[in-house]
């Protein structure tokens, strides 16, 4: 949230899905009909109407760390849409083990572009309340019995 609004990361975020049915029509040769390609350059467009509006909201200019922290934020939808290509492509392999490798892999990719981008790893859980703690600790658990 230092680079850019939450809103903007979120958006980002969603493009997962889009990622992923390009990664699985040149991977796995998935047949796109014309609707799904349309659908899929709409949600684009309206990821570059956000990010662009996001920029000119503020009237400040990009730095390179901006862009250093876009292409990091960017990666972690591919990364995302990697990993279901994989779990189709991998069929042997355990989902857990690829889901686990997927967690690794993203914690290094994100533990490096902090380090890349002067970020504090200790910054924002300092600030966590009791109340904060308690609801993640919850929410793993959730994720964890699921």
């Amino acid at each position: 949230m230092t680079f850019f609004s939450l809103s903007m990361i979120g958006v980002i975020q969603k493009l997962a899905p889009v990622f992923t049915v390009g990664l699985a029509y040149l991977i796995l040769t998935e047949k796109l009909t014309g609707i799904e390609i349309m659908l899929n350059v709409v949600a684009i467009v309206a990821s570059l109407l956000v990010t662009v509006g996001d920029h000119n909201q503020n009237g400040h200019q990009y730095t390179n760390n901006h862009y250093l922290a876009l292409l990091f934020l960017i990666a972690n939808p591919v990364f995302i849409g990697m990993s279901s290509i994989a779990l189709r492509k991998m069929k042997k392999t355990s989902s857990e083990t690829l889901t686990t490798w997927t967690n690794v892999v993203q914690s290094v990719f994100m533990a490096t572009a902090m380090l890349c981008l002067n970020q504090s790893f200790v910054y924002y859980p300092g600030r966590f309340s009791m109340v904060d703690w308690v609801m993640l600790f919850g929410m793993t658990m959730s994720v964890i019995g699921a």
